[in-house]
This record gives C-alpha cells, structure tokens and sequence, in this order.
C-alpha cells in the first residue's frame, strides 16, 4: 500500500508558500524548516550558490550538491544548524527518535521511497522531513519536479509504521535549530 496524501495544519500551509520549484531535493525540506521558524518566504534566502560539482553517475552529466553543501549554506545563509546527527538509522530507530526529537530532516536514498517517482527506479540522496512517528507516520516533503517515471509535489504523507520502515530502510537523521533569522 503506498503512501496516503493528507494535510497538516502546521506543514500543509508551509508548504504551500515554498517556492519548492528553485529548490533541490536536499535544499527544499531546509526551506521548508526556515519558513515554519522564521516567516514564509524566509527560504528564498538560500538563493543558489555558483559552485558547481558535476557528477556523471549514469552517463549524463548533472550539476549535484552535497548534503554537507546545503547544511552549510542552510547554516551561513538562515541561520539553520545541525543540533544532532544519526547516520545509517534503520526505520524503526527513527521513528523513536522522532518520539524524541520533532521534527527530524532526513535524508535516504529514493529507491525505496513510495511517495515518490524514483521510487524502484533510480538511486540518489533526497531529503524529507519527519514529523510524525505515530502509526501512522506523518512526513513531509517539499520536493517539485517532474520525472521521466512521473511527477514529485510537495505533500505531507501518512503511512502505517511497517511502511515507513519499508520505505524507508535506513537513513541519516538530524535536528535542525532555527538559530538566527534570515540575514541576521
């Protein structure tokens, strides 16, 4: 069974000011943060960066970032920080860590995420936010793109435990604080 569309009175109208579309998989969920501790439209402060790394991983070359590239423009930029890290988390580990911490920005590979288009076809780092580890499980994800296998738009999605864990086998997990706003 796939993920379930929902809403959510705190993330659907946070997600509905993100400009998602200028956004990258890893940056989006970032903005997503930003506006929800700062005001919407804060996120339009991580602009772009010029530098560029080119990866080749299938024979076409893409302009990538890394997850440690955004973290630190999301921290020079908005003032976002990395509180806590948990690398290589199983799901079922991170659902009690979002007991714990709330919300958690993740980042795992696609392959095994339902509620996207990559999901069974193509393996690559992409960011989501989880907000609820109840059953079912509430997450967030701001990504906008359109793909050869269909379309990615934001959305908050729920999903019984045993799918989250499915869809999600492992991860890295952190705490983002809001420690300054924008252009403080």
């Amino acid at each position: 069974m796939p993920a379930i569309p929902t809403r959510s009175r705190e993330w659907t109208p946070v997600l509905t000011g993100l400009r998602a579309e200028l956004l990258d998989c890893l940056q989006v969920n970032l903005a997503a943060l930003a506006d929800r501790a700062y005001r919407p439209g804060a996120h339009l402060e991580l602009g772009a960066s010029l530098r560029l790394h080119i990866a080749q991983p299938a024979g076409t070359p893409a302009v990538t970032a890394s997850v440690e590239q955004r973290l630190t423009e999301a921290g020079d930029l908005l003032g976002l920080r990395v509180t806590r890290r948990w690398d290589d988390v199983p799901g079922t580990r991170l659902r009690e860590l979002r007991a714990e911490h709330s919300p958690l920005y993740l980042v795992a590979d696609t392959f095994t995420m339902s509620w996207l288009p990559y999901a069974g076809n193509q393996h690559m780092e992409h960011s989501f936010l989880l907000v609820d580890a109840d059953d079912p499980c509430v997450l967030v994800d701001g990504y906008h793109n359109s793909t050869q296998w269909g379309d990615a738009r934001p959305g908050t999605w729920r999903m019984s435990a045993a799918q989250f864990d499915a869809a999600v086998p492992r991860a890295t997990a952190m705490t983002v604080a809001a420690d300054r706003g924008p252009n403080a």
